[in-house]
């Protein structure tokens, strides 16, 4: 049987009224002895229970003080911690309905792929003799569609128990200039400058769609918040033991207080923005064991860095 704490209500009152108990009784026992004393005048027995008096309301008012500051002190941590319950369950509620938006957005997006695909593969059947320019399109597109529909998986399997990523050794010369590529061609980035800066690693070993989705969301926040004649830098380096993903703009920047809630579902600061771009960030970095840092650019805007293990 489990003894309750010393920190319980129950056991701290019992503390405070036994203690209160001894202390009455042992004052009323030692003030009689002194008061029974035949040699003192009336005087020296007006003092004594004067003093008497003053000493007990003294106690009384440490006991009661000592109660009502731990009774509130109780109250305080209570009312904290129904704060931290009710936070956790609206945003485990957040979370339900993102996962419900989820699902429904991958059911849809399945069957639109579904088709888009069948057409890249009708596109290749009709075209006999493809120039290499034809032939690079259909190879993107048909990659394009390979990592929507692990990206439709993943979002369809999301509220389910966490499962294991597939990884692959990702050949970060060719993964970053294709994604490079297909962001320069994005209307989204049609007024803005994007630029690959420093030596690219060899190799990671990864998912190349969380990867890959990541620096895509990263890069188009980039372009939107820099606006006309932005400046967009990627960079990607290593370091012993880890692998650092870093995407800077020029645009106005994040402010401090609201760094910490742009990962979370439908939050955003764009007048048209849904508010679900930034969680590839968020999910790439947990399934990778890495950690997100936002800070000020030298650029003059936001600046984002993703550290997970190589």
């Amino acid at each position: 049987m489990r003894l309750p704490s010393l920190s319980s209500p129950l056991v701290g009152t019992l503390v405070l009224s036994l203690f209160y108990l001894f202390f009455s009784a042992g004052w009323v026992i030692l003030s009689t002895q002194f008061s029974s004393d035949p040699h003192l005048t009336t005087g020296e027995l007006i003092r004594l229970e004067m003093i008497k008096g003053l000493v007990f309301c003294g106690v009384s008012t440490l006991l009661i003080a000592g109660l009502s500051y731990g009774l509130l002190h109780m109250i305080s941590l209570w009312s904290a911690r129904q704060t931290r319950q009710e936070a956790l369950l609206r945003q485990a509620e957040k979370h339900m309905e993102t996962c419900e938006l989820a699902a429904s957005i991958a059911h849809d997006c399945n069957n639109v792929l579904s088709m888009f695909s069948m057409g890249v593969d009708l596109l290749r059947g009709t075209l006999e003799n493809p120039t290499p320019g034809q032939k690079k399109t259909l190879d993107n597109l048909g990659h394009g569609a390979s990592r929507m529909n692990e990206l439709i998986h993943r979002l369809s399997e999301m509220g389910r128990p966490e499962q294991d990523v597939t990884k692959e050794t990702i050949l970060l010369r060719d993964f970053t200039h294709n994604l490079v590529e297909v962001c320069r061609a994005h209307p989204r980035l049609s007024q803005s400058t994007l630029s690959l800066t420093g030596t690219l690693p060899k190799s990671f070993r990864g998912s190349s769609s969380l990867l890959y989705h990541m620096l895509l969301n990263l890069i188009l926040n980039a372009a939107d918040a820099a606006g006309p004649g932005g400046r967009i830098e990627l960079e990607i380096r290593e370091t012993t033991h880890s692998m650092i993903f870093q995407v800077s703009d020029n645009g106005p920047g994040i402010p401090p207080d609201q760094r910490d809630s742009i990962f979370q579902p439908f939050f955003t600061t764009k007048p048209n923005g849904k508010g679900l771009g930034l969680l590839s960030v968020k999910s790439f970095a947990k399934t990778h064991q890495g950690t997100v840092e936002i800070s000020d650019s030298p650029l003059g805007g936001a600046f984002f860095r993703v550290i997970t293990k190589k």
